[in-house]
């Protein structure tokens, strides 16, 4: 009887914890939000350009070296493979469709299994989230200021763009490993085929 009582104990104590934690967090995160909303301009337009190779060509059109410090060539989503585009979207954000930029379910799943963990070993955000931190942002940060901002400029683009712009962004964006920065490197790179 002593055992299930102490289990109580602890995850009430866990659970008070973590809600006193949040409520002190809740000050400062308003102000981040506010300046979120204050933010002028159009998020998407604001996004950095995408740095992407260049190839090389004899006089004959064929390919003889490429160049760039980064591996990307853009494609359009229309050009991705179905299947490749389920697989990111269950492995990355499974309600990206349903979601306005921020995925409220996931963030606490993830806020209550890394405490459960006892560190980070999941996160909430979500495609739009990522696209915003990869494009608008210079230096990774993994400070709580910096996630509200980056959850409220992702509720402004998701507001902005379809959510088809935004996957194509994020497919051309993201690094998948091995030098390869986008889903067409990615596929060449891994497969030998077009994505």
């Amino acid at each position: 009887m002593a055992r299930p009582f102490a289990r109580m104990t602890a995850a009430l104590v866990a659970g008070g914890t973590a809600l006193a934690l949040c409520l002190l967090a809740l000050p400062p995160a308003v102000g981040v939000l506010a300046s979120g909303a204050r933010y002028e301009g159009v998020v998407g337009d604001d996004l950095k350009a995408l740095s992407e190779r260049t190839v090389i060509y004899d006089n004959r059109g064929r390919v003889i070296g490429e160049l760039g410090l980064q591996d990307r060539a853009s494609v359009r989503l229309s050009d991705v493979s179905p299947v490749l585009i389920a697989a990111v979207l269950n492995t990355e954000d499974r309600n990206f469709y349903e979601n306005a930029g921020v995925d409220v379910q996931a963030v606490a799943r993830a806020f209550f299994r890394n405490v459960d963990a006892g560190s980070v070993s999941q996160g909430g955000s979500t495609i739009t989230q990522q696209l915003v931190k990869n494009r608008l942002f210079d230096a990774p940060q993994r400070t709580l200021a910096r996630k509200v901002r980056e959850a409220a400029l992702a509720l402004r683009l998701d507001a902005e763009w379809p959510k088809n712009k935004i996957l194509e962004e994020y497919l051309n964006t993201v690094y998948f490993g091995q030098g390869s920065y986008g889903v067409r490197s990615a596929a060449e790179r891994f497969f030998g085929v077009q994505p």
